[in-house]
C-alpha cells in the first residue's frame, strides 16, 4: 500500500508543476473559462448596446448594425480577460507576455500570414463546394465601410476566443502541467465544447472545430505567436461569413459580399447544409492536413517559450 502511495506521489510530481494553483486543474480551469466568457459577453453587451442607434443610422441598415455589434460585443471578453484575469491577478501577469509584440512573433507579419492561412483554408473549401456544384453563390454588394467594419469586428470576436482559449486557459494549463500536450488538447476540446450550442452542430462539426483548435494551439506552442492564431481564426470566420456569405458555425451574416443561394444548396464533401463548411468531411480533412503540415515543419523543434519555467521553484499562492 505504501509503495502504491509513493508511486502515485511520484507520478503526481512528474505531471504537476509546483507553479500551478488549484484553479489551474484542467476541469476547474475549463469551467472557469466558460464563466469568464459569460461575464465578458455581458460586459460587451453593455458596451455595445448604446452603439446600436448611431451604427444603424450610419449604415442605414438595422439588421447589419445589429449583427455587426454582436461581433463587437466580444470586446468585453478582451477587457475582462486581459484587464482582470491577466493583469489584476498578479500571479497571472506572465500571461500578458503572450500578447506582447515581439521581433519574431506577435507582429504585423503574423497578422498577415494568419489572415492568409485562415482565408486560404476556408476559401479552398468554399471554392471546391462551388466547383462540385454543392453550393451556388452570387455577388451581392461591396460596401467598403461595412467590409472594413466587419473585418475589424470579426477580428475582435475571433481574437477574443483565442485570448481566452490559447492565451489565458492555455497558460493556466501550462503553469500546472509539465506536458504541453495537456494544454494543447484540452484547449482544443474546450474550444469544441464552446461551440456546442451553435445551430446545426454535428459530429463532423465538432471534429473540425477540435482540429482547428489543435492548429491554433500549435501556433502558440511552436512560435509563441498568439497573434498568428487570432488572425488565422479571423481569416477563417471572415472569409466564410462576410466574403462568401456561408454559415459560420451555423450562423449566417446579415451582410456579405456574396450570397448563398439557399434553394440549390446540397450536402457535399466540402459542405453541410446545416453547419456549412465546418460540418463537412472536406473541412475536417483540410484542418487535419494543416495540423500535419505544422507538425512536419516543426518536427525537430520544442516549445518556443515556457513562461512558467523560471517560477517553478517559487512558492505557490492561491489566486
Amino acid at each position: 500500500m505504501n509503495n502504491l502511495i509513493e508511486k502515485c506521489k511520484d507520478w503526481y510530481h512528474k505531471v504537476v508543476r509546483p507553479t500551478g494553483v488549484w484553479t489551474d486543474q484542467f476541469i476547474i480551469a475549463g469551467i472557469l473559462g466558460f464563466v469568464f466568457i459569460a461575464i465578458g459577453q455581458i460586459l460587451g453587451s453593455v458596451i455595445a448596446s448604446p452603439l446600436f442607434k448611431p451604427m444603424a443610422g450610419l449604415l442605414q441598415n438595422d439588421n447589419a448594425a445589429r449583427f455587426l455589434l454582436e461581433y463587437f460585443s466580444f470586446i468585453g471578453i478582451w477587457i475582462f480577460t486581459i484587464g482582470v484575469l491577466m493583469y489584476a491577478v498578479k500571479k497571472n501577469r506572465p500571461m500578458l507576455q503572450t500578447l506582447v509584440q515581439k521581433k519574431e512573433s506577435n507582429n504585423w507579419k503574423s497578422l498577415l500570414i494568419g489572415l492568409g492561412i485562415g482565408f486560404g483554408m476556408n476559401g479552398f473549401c468554399a471554392i471546391m463546394s462551388i466547383l462540385l456544384g454543392d453550393i451556388q453563390v452570387t455577388y451581392s454588394s461591396f460596401n467598403p465601410l461595412l467590409f472594413i467594419l466587419f473585418l475589424v469586428c470579426v477580428f475582435i470576436q475571433s481574437a477574443a476566443e483565442e485570448i481566452v482559449s490559447r492565451g489565458y486557459l492555455y497558460q493556466k494549463l501550462r503553469r500546472r502541467y509539465y506536458k504541453p500536450v495537456i494544454a494543447i488538447f484540452w484547449t482544443a476540446a474546450y474550444f469544441m465544447i464552446f461551440h456546442m450550442f451553435n445551430p446545426g452542430t454535428t459530429i463532423l462539426a465538432f471534429s473540425q472545430i477540435f482540429f482547428v483548435g489543435i492548429l491554433f494551439a500549435l501556433f502558440v506552442f511552436y512560435y509563441d505567436d498568439l497573434w498568428l492564431a487570432m488572425a488565422a481564426h479571423c481569416g477563417w470566420n471572415f472569409s466564410q461569413s462576410i466574403f462568401f456569405g456561408l454559415p459560420n458555425s451555423g450562423i449566417v451574416s446579415e451582410y456579405s459580399v456574396f450570397k448563398l443561394n439557399q434553394e440549390t444548396v446540397r450536402n457535399g464533401f466540402f459542405y453541410d447544409t446545416n453547419f456549412g463548411i465546418e460540418g463537412s468531411y472536406g473541412g475536417v480533412i483540410v484542418c487535419v492536413l494543416a495540423v500535419v503540415i505544422v507538425l512536419a515543419l516543426n518536427r525537430n523543434r520544442k516549445e518556443k517559450v515556457d513562461y512558467w519555467a523560471e517560477f517553478e521553484k517559487q512558492p505557490t499562492e492561491t489566486n
